[in-house]
Parts: structure tokens; C-alpha cells; sequence
């Protein structure tokens, strides 16, 4: 659009234009081949499937629009848990059988995970057990508690565009939020499980055998693995396709011994300290 001035003079110029340098600028940042997390176990690794976070630690991200979107939705969630959290308590980190994670914040002696969320459908927001969805920051947060040894742990959701609470008993907020509690033995279970994952994706990560962890995969509607439905067994699609397609193959093996020999790689190895 041109604005005129009262001579009829173009004082100044404005219209919507694309800004892909900026884009890929961005998603640079975020696919840089020395970026830490590429070469560390995280707990959020464990939830994934292990053969999609084996892919994403070997495989630098290609450039794209459905990436530079995720990169925008995850920023978005950071913001609020990033601002919430400097204000109380700092992020607290955790290492337990060589995977780590770091705890959003630690209140009154319990774990919280914070995250935001756009819309969140009415039967979710009434449900106790949320209606079986966000399994993924459930079991974030159950993780975390293991690691901790504590209890009891909540999972704070902050709706952006919903409705205040219509319910008097509930504040006039856009904030839910759920309570989970363990059992010791749940607690113990948890962290066997964490030790047991991260055993087997290092083992994997150490020998390149991807193969090994087809069974692995704890699908779930919020990780960034694909299910595949033509099999009784959940078992990822992008472990099928690399199965299927040798070019896939290749450059994953390919990656794998470029990745491998990187200093970051060897000390997770336990090859150099």
C-alpha cells in the first residue's frame, strides 16, 4: 500500500512481504551441528520414541516450514514457564542412570511442569485424569518425580485463547491445573524405567544399531513420532520407512559415523571425560 501526502507525494510504502533468510536464520540456530543437546540423554528422549530421538540426535533438522512452526509452538510454551519460573525458583537439573532433565520448577517441596496450550477441549479441562491427553507432560512430570523421589507432582496448563473458569469453586482464570500422586513402588518403577531407556539408546547411539530399538516406542498423539497404523504393534513410521527405503538407510548410517566421531559424542560414549 502507498500513503500520498496532500500533493499527491509518496511519503511512504508498505506492504506484506515473505522473509525466508529470517526464517532460515532461525532454524539454523536450532539445527546447528554442535548444539549440546545432540550429544546428551535427556528425560523428554525417553518419552519419544527411541528410535525418532536416536534420528534427531544423528540427523541435522532440514529446513522447512512445518519446522520453523514447531520451532514458534515451542517458544511459545518456553515463554510462559521461562517467565513464571525465574520469578519463584530456578529450572532445577537432575541427572539419574545418564540421562538428565530439568525440573520447570520446584514449589512447596513438589515437581511442576508448565506448559501453555491454545484451545483445550471442555472435556479435557473437566476431566480429572485430562481426559487421556497430554500423556506426554504426564509422563514428563512422573519422571521427574522419580528422579526426585517425591510424591506428589503438578502439571500446570495455562489456556491462551479459552474461556475463564465458569465454575465458582475454580479461580476466574485461563490456569488448570492436575495433581498426580505416587506410590513408592510407582516412584521406584518410574526410575527403573528411565535407566532402563537410556541404557538401550546409548547402546544404540554407541554401536549405530538403530535396528534394535523397533520395540521402543512409546507413541504417543503429543511426541513427534508417527505411528504406524498397518501393524497390531504400535511401531513408528519413520523406523518403517528407514527399514523400507536403503537411501534413508544410508544417510542415517552416514550421519551416524559423522556424529560418532565428534568430541560431545565420545564423552557421552564414555570414551574421552
Amino acid at each position: 500500500m502507498v500513503r500520498l501526502d496532500m500533493a499527491g507525494e509518496s511519503i511512504m510504502k508498505i506492504q506484506k512481504i515473505d522473509d525466508p533468510q529470517f526464517r532460515e536464520a532461525i532454524m539454523q540456530t536450532f539445527s546447528e551441528r554442535d548444539s549440546p543437546r545432540r550429544y546428551e540423554i535427556h528425560f523428554t528422549d525417553l518419552i519419544n520414541c527411541l528410535f525418532c530421538s536416536f534420528q534427531h540426535k544423528v540427523l541435522l533438522d532440514e529446513p522447512s516450514d512445518d519446522r520453523y512452526d514447531a520451532i514458534l509452538t515451542w517458544a511459545r510454551g518456553l515463554a510462559f514457564d521461562s517467565v513464571i519460573t525465574s520469578r519463584i525458583s530456578k529450572k532445577t537439573l537432575i541427572v539419574l542412570g545418564g540421562a538428565q532433565g530439568e525440573v520447570d520448577m520446584v514449589f512447596q517441596g513438589m515437581p511442576y511442569e508448565l506448559t501453555s496450550s491454545l484451545f483445550m477441549a471442555k472435556a479435557t479441562k473437566e476431566s480429572d485424569d485430562l481426559a487421556g491427553r497430554y500423556q506426554y507432560k504426564q509422563t514428563q512430570l512422573r519422571y521427574y518425580m522419580a528422579a526426585l523421589s517425591k510424591p506428589i507432582g503438578r502439571l500446570k496448563i495455562i489456556e491462551q485463547a479459552g474461556q475463564k473458569h465458569q465454575n465458582e469453586s475454580l479461580p476466574g482464570t485461563r490456569e488448570h491445573t492436575w495433581q498426580i500422586e505416587m506410590t513408592p513402588l510407582e516412584l521406584s518403577k518410574e526410575r527403573r524405567r528411565i535407566i532402563d531407556l537410556a541404557i538401550i539408546l546409548k547402546k544404540a547411539l554407541q554401536t549405530g544399531r538403530w535396528q534394535m530399538l523397533r520395540d521402543f516406542s512409546p507413541i504417543t498423539g503429543d511426541s513427534r513420532c508417527a505411528s504406524a497404523s498397518e501393524t497390531d504393534i504400535p511401531i513408528c513410521q519413520n523406523y518403517l520407512d528407514t527399514i523400507r527405503k536403503p537411501v534413508m538407510e544410508r544417510t542415517l548410517l552416514s550421519s551416524w559415523r559423522t556424529w560418532i566421531k565428534h568430541p560431545s559424542a565420545q564423552v557421552l560414549m564414555g570414551v574421552l571425560d
